[in-house]
């Protein structure tokens, strides 16, 4: 894998990670608020499926 790539990977994980934050801010505001719980719950799964990407991105890049 070249430099170029493990960097390109690495950003990927760092954007997933970024993505998990904001979706737990977000659903935390929503579930306040008992017409928007759907909402909060579906940002909850997306919040889960950006944590697995994130650290399935650093795993394909640990030691390199």
């Amino acid at each position: 894998m070249t430099n170029s790539q493990i960097l390109a990977i690495r950003d990927g994980a760092s954007t997933a990670s970024q993505l998990a934050s904001l979706c737990m801010f977000l659903s935390e505001a929503l579930g306040a608020n008992p017409d928007t719980s759907h909402a909060s719950e579906a940002l909850d799964g997306l919040r889960t499926l950006a944590i697995g990407l994130s650290n399935d991105l650093h795993n394909i890049t640990d030691g390199e």
